[in-house]
């Protein structure tokens, strides 16, 4: 097996496995990482960040039929020894526990990271459900302030941004780059509302994060707006997922549709190096 840094590949090996967002980062000098050769095949890749002495695992990913070669374990090696490198003491992470990444969890921790499981409440509504939704409470009345975050011109932009960024500790990037993208409604520098929106697959969008500083208006406000906007642009079988993570999500949410009795599990990754 063979690992090679980003610096010794080109642009299209060191992202080819990983999401296509993080090509932004690439191009920033933000993402540092390596892939990972088996028989002259390009068979993983794994990507990270460091800020002050604390990295980011940002992804990883092996390719199905390198599988349980290794191959993400060296991966993981050479991460944590350049971690060291670059002055870092502590690693932080956090991913979605579902689907294929349920066996994450014991990978991680054999390879030295402690993992803690939270368990968020996800409403799943339909783009007509969620439409009548806001017909039912009167958001659909509502004035419909609030600025997709990606059609701001350039200073405008860069505030919001910086704004949600310490804000929410998010990557703001992410859904800096794509539609449907970040909703916000802004007082002079102060994020009074905000919404992180993104396409999750084919036929599903997923409100990822609800914040709310300013009135319970300002919401409905906003959310007026975001379900105009998706309305104009994808069917009414859309899926809709909202990760109620924030108290004003999940009573926005509930006083709409009531309780959700589906949940998302989120693993939070440590380790001192």
């Amino acid at each position: 097996m063979n690992i090679k840094s980003f610096d010794e590949v080109s642009v299209q090996e060191a992202v080819s496995f990983l999401p296509a967002d993080y090509f932004y980062l690439f191009e920033k000098k933000e993402l540092k990482g390596a892939v990972a050769y088996f028989a002259q095949s390009l068979v993983g890749a794994v990507a990270w960040k460091a800020k002050d002495k604390t990295a980011e695992l940002l992804s990883i990913y092996v390719a199905p039929e390198a599988r349980r070669l290794g191959v993400g374990t060296e991966l993981i090696k050479d991460a944590v020894q350049n971690m060291k490198k670059s002055g870092c003491s502590e690693i932080h992470f956090k991913y979605s526990d579902y689907g294929d990444r349920t066996s994450l969890a014991p990978f991680f921790n054999n390879n030295g990271f402690e993992t803690d499981m939270d368990e968020i409440p996800l409403g799943k509504k339909t783009l007509s459900e969620m439409i009548a939704g806001a017909g039912k409470k009167g958001v659909d009345k509502a004035k419909g302030e609030g600025t997709c975050i990606f059609e701001m011109d350039g200073r405008e932009k860069a505030a919001a941004k910086n704004a949600l960024t310490e804000m929410s500790g998010q990557d703001i990037d992410i859904y800096d780059k794509q539609w449907p993208g970040t909703y916000v409604i802004m007082d002079g520098a102060k994020v009074l509302t905000a919404a992180f929106l993104r396409e999750e697959g084919e036929g599903t969008i997923s409100i990822d994060y609800l914040f709310n500083n300013g009135t319970s208006k300002d919401l409905a406000s906003l959310l007026g707006r975001i379900i105009e906007r998706i309305g104009d642009h994808y069917p009414g079988d859309t899926e809709v997922e909202m990760l109620l993570a924030t108290e004003s999500g999940e009573k926005l949410y509930e006083a709409m549709f009531g309780k959700t009795d589906s949940f998302f599990r989120l693993a939070s990754c440590h380790q001192s190096i």
